[in-house]
C-alpha cells in the first residue's frame, strides 16, 4: 500500500482514516516479506559418451513450483497494488488463498542433443589417406541436434479495472461452472480456446 501526506492510503481499503502523516512528503510505500515458494522436481539424465563418432545426452526434469505471490517486483517491474496488472494479493490479510502454481512452472520439461562425427577424413572409416587439400574438404564435419520440449505455463484471469470497488487491480475472476478444456469452438474468428463463459467479474 501507499499511505500518502494526507492520511489517506491507496488503495483506500486498508488503514483508511488514519492521517498518520502531516508533512511534505508525498507519499510512503511500505512492503514485506511474508510470502512462500516450493519447489520440488525429479531429475533424470541418460548420457552416451563419445563413441564411434556419437554422442549424445536425455535430460527430463518433473516438477511443481507453488507459491502465494509472485513478488514485490512481479513479473511486470517495480509498481503499486493500485497500479494495472500487478501481481499483488487480492486480500492483504490472507495471502494463503493466492496459493497456486508459480509463474514459470514447468511440470514436464525435456532436453536432449546428439552429435555424430561423419565418417570421412583421416583417422576416420571412409578416406583415411587422404592428402591434406582433400582432407580440409571433406574431413571433420559433424552432425548434431537439439530438442527441447517443456509443458506451457500457468495462467491467471484477472480483471483489468476495479469492479469490486476496493482499489486493486487484482481483482480475481469467479468461476460460476466447470471448465472443460480444450474449448476448441470453431467461429469466424478462429478456434477460441478459452471459454469466456466460465468467467464472471467479482
Amino acid at each position: 500500500n501507499i499511505l500518502n501526506a494526507n492520511g489517506t492510503v491507496s488503495p483506500g481499503l486498508y488503514m483508511a482514516g488514519n492521517p498518520a502523516l502531516k508533512s511534505k512528503l508525498s507519499s510512503i510505500r511500505g512492503t514485506f516479506s511474508n510470502a512462500w515458494m516450493d519447489y520440488n522436481a525429479l531429475q533424470a539424465v541418460l548420457q552416451k559418451r563419445m563413441s564411434s563418432g556419437l554422442q549424445g545426452q536425455v535430460a527430463y526434469t518433473y516438477s511443481k513450483c507453488m507459491t502465494n505471490s509472485a513478488g514485490y517486483y512481479g513479473t511486470w517491474g517495480n509498481g503499486t497494488q493500485a497500479s494495472p496488472g500487478m501481481p499483488y494479493w487480492q486480500n492483504v490479510y490472507d495471502g494463503n488463498s493466492e496459493k497456486g502454481p508459480c509463474f514459470y512452472d514447468e511440470a514436464h520439461n525435456l532436453t536432449s542433443y546428439v552429435l555424430y562425427q561423419l565418417p570421412f577424413g583421416r583417422g576416420k572409416k571412409f578416406g583415411s589417406n587422404l592428402n591434406k587439400v582433400a582432407n580440409a574438404v571433406v574431413g571433420g564435419w559433424e552432425v548434431d541436434g537439439i530438442l527441447t520440449m517443456h509443458t506451457g505455463f500457468a495462467m491467471t484471469v484477472n480483471n483489468w479495472g476495479d469492479p469490486s470497488g476496493t482499489g486493486a487491480w487484482v481483482t480475481r475472476t469467479n468461476c460460476p461452472s466447470s471448465i472443460s478444456y480444450p474449448k476448441t469452438t470453431v467461429s469466424s474468428g478462429g478456434i477460441q480456446w478459452f471459454d469466456p463463459s466460465a468467467f464472471t467479474p467479482v
